[in-house]
């Protein structure tokens, strides 16, 4: 399971489903400091990386993921040294 969460922490979140709350959709673009979600009912909403907590479905396990931890921009992301 660490695999798969340190695979989804360096790896791409554009394309990837997403449950941030009560909002459901799928990520379109990122920033160093947010997400932009296309939700189910075709709204885009923004959010930003710090102030939430974003569910992932990885290998049918749910997987939360504070913000903070990918809080910068998606090429530095690929770097980082996870503990």
């Amino acid at each position: 399971m660490k695999k798969a969460v340190e695979d989804l922490l360096r790896g791409e979140l554009i394309g990837r489903n997403v449950k941030v709350g009560q909002v459901e959709g799928t990520i379109v673009d990122e920033t160093k400091n947010m997400l932009v979600i296309l939700t189910q009912e075709g709204l885009k909403k923004k959010y930003i990386k710090k102030a939430h907590k974003f569910e992932f479905n990885v290998n049918h396990r749910r997987v939360i993921i504070d913000g903070s931890l990918i809080a910068m921009k998606p090429e530095q992301r690929i770097t980082i040294k996870l503990r």
